[in-house]
Parts: C-alpha cells; sequence; structure tokens
C-alpha cells in the first residue's frame, strides 16, 4: 500500500459510514390571522412546498388554514398541511486497492408521505391603525412515514419507517396593512416536535445502521423565521396569500435522534384566503 492510500484509508472509512440523509421533519406553514375586527374570518387554501439544501427532491401538497375572530383582539387558528414526495441518492466511495471494485453504502429510493393539523389562539395589539403585533400559541399532531427501497453495501432491502407527532409552537409577529390592499407579516416562530409510536420494518442491521430508535421519545425544536403577505384584489372578501420561511435546527444539533437524519429548511406556499363571512354577506 502506498502511504497516500494508507493516509486516506481512514476518510474512505468514515464515508463509507454516513448514510443518506432520511428527512423527518418539515415546517408547518404559517398561521397568521393579520389585523381582523370581531367577527371577521380568513379560510385559506394554499398550495405548499418544502426544500432542502443538498437533494434536488423536495416535497410538495396542500395547506388549508382557518381564522376567526371572537374579539377585536382574540383570534382562534385552526389548519391542516398535506405533504408528499421523493429522494433519490447514492453514497458510495471509491476502492483502496481495485479500481474494478466500487462499494456502494446506501443506495435508495425514498417515498415521504406526512400530514400536520394544529389548533392555536393569537392576541392582537394594535400600536396604530396599520401596524399590530400577533402573538400566537397552540400545538397539533400528525404522522410522518418513509418508504426505503435500497441497498445497504449491495444488500436490497424494502423497508417503511412511520411514525406520530406531537408539536407545539409560539409565534410572535409584526403585522403592517397599506390602505385594504397589501398586508404584510414578519416574524418568527418557535417550535419543537416529539416522536412516539414508532413503528418499522427495518432489519436490525438497517435500524442499527440508520439510528431508527434514535427517533422514539425524542423532541426536536426549530427557529423558523418567516415573511406573509396578502394581495387583495377589487373583491373586499378575497385575498392573494404568500409565504416563506426559513427553518434553522432539527435534528442533527444536540440532543437529537443522529446525524443519519435532517430537515427541509425551505417552507413556502402561494394560494388564495377568502372571507367566508363576507362572502355570504354578499351572496
Amino acid at each position: 500500500m502506498t502511504p497516500q492510500r494508507l493516509l486516506l484509508a481512514p476518510v474512505f472509512c468514515l464515508a463509507s459510514c454516513l448514510p443518506i440523509n432520511r428527512y423527518v421533519y418539515r415546517a408547518n406553514p404559517i398561521n397568521l390571522p393579520g389585523q381582523l375586527e370581531k367577527g371577521e374570518s380568513r379560510v385559506t387554501v394554499a398550495a405548499g412546498g418544502n426544500a432542502a439544501i443538498g437533494p434536488p427532491d423536495g416535497l410538495g401538497g396542500v395547506d388549508v388554514q382557518a381564522a376567526y375572530a371572537v374579539s377585536d383582539r382574540m383570534t382562534l387558528l385552526g389548519g391542516f398541511s398535506n405533504r408528499s414526495g421523493n429522494q433519490t441518492g447514492r453514497n458510495d466511495y471509491p476502492p483502496l486497492f481495485s479500481p474494478q471494485t466500487r462499494d456502494t453504502n446506501d443506495e435508495s429510493y425514498l417515498h415521504y408521505r406526512n400530514d400536520t393539523w394544529e389548533l392555536g389562539l393569537a392576541y392582537n395589539f394594535h400600536f396604530r391603525r396599520r401596524v399590530g403585533l400577533s402573538l400566537a400559541a397552540g400545538g397539533g399532531g400528525g404522522s410522518y412515514r418513509i418508504d426505503d427501497h435500497g441497498a445497504l453495501h449491495d444488500t436490497l432491502y424494502n423497508a417503511y419507517l412511520h411514525t406520530r407527532l406531537l408539536q407545539w409552537f409560539i409565534q410572535p409577529a409584526m403585522v403592517f396593512k397599506a390602505k385594504k390592499v397589501i398586508e404584510l407579516g414578519v416574524g418568527v416562530r418557535l417550535s419543537s416536535s416529539s416522536y412516539s409510536r414508532l413503528s418499522t420494518s427495518y432489519p436490525d442491521d438497517r435500524q442499527h445502521a440508520f439510528d431508527v430508535n434514535g427517533l422514539q421519545g425524542n423532541t426536536l425544536f426549530m427557529i423558523q423565521p418567516f415573511w406573509w403577505m396578502t394581495l387583495r384584489p377589487h373583491l373586499p372578501w378575497l385575498q392573494i396569500h404568500m409565504q416563506m420561511s426559513i427553518n434553522a435546527g432539527g435534528p442533527n444539533t444536540s440532543p437529537g435522534p443522529g446525524d443519519n437524519y435532517s430537515y427541509y429548511w425551505l417552507n413556502g406556499g402561494v394560494g388564495v384566503t377568502v372571507d367566508p363571512i363576507r362572502l355570504f354577506t354578499k351572496l
């Protein structure tokens, strides 16, 4: 063995122990009610998506959110979010001694499916007619499933990972209104996700390789700065809705379930918001 290959041997061995990241967290869309007066309501239906820094594959789905102002300061919140998507990847390393062989450490085709829901309450302060502060908090749940078809060290397998989620969030935000046309919000969401009722069909060696049991009973934290905007056309009961957030934190921070899992770092959505009460009044 040459001195160069001897020095590189630990690097190749380390690379062979790093499987593809499996994504076990994505942020929920932001439910910001804006400056509602007592009796006003909002229902938003949007196409949403999540993306990661690494692979080009992401998640797509539908977000449904609702808000109802029980008073000028207090607003009830609710939401449901669905996502699905695929990820493909391969981790291998060049051979140390024979250029004709190549060890495939981890090669996978992953399919993700997850649904989350949440309920919350927002308390609104009105500093001026067009400037306000929204303090929201709440929680919810959901489920996360990964279907994994791949190979570990050239041994084929088909397996799944399913877990339940319990989530909590705190969400302070500033809201600005430009006449009756544009409403803009900026803020940060602090959230936690606890994993329970984990089930899997991974064989024992894959469970150890992918640190599957590291998810059970673990709580992951996320910081989510965001912006939110609605544009109102000439119809008083209809708005165009847009939002985007960047996520920091997640499984790879300590404490976490292991370096085999990661999180989607970008969340966004575009849709329409309807005020059902004003719409029914017009009808």
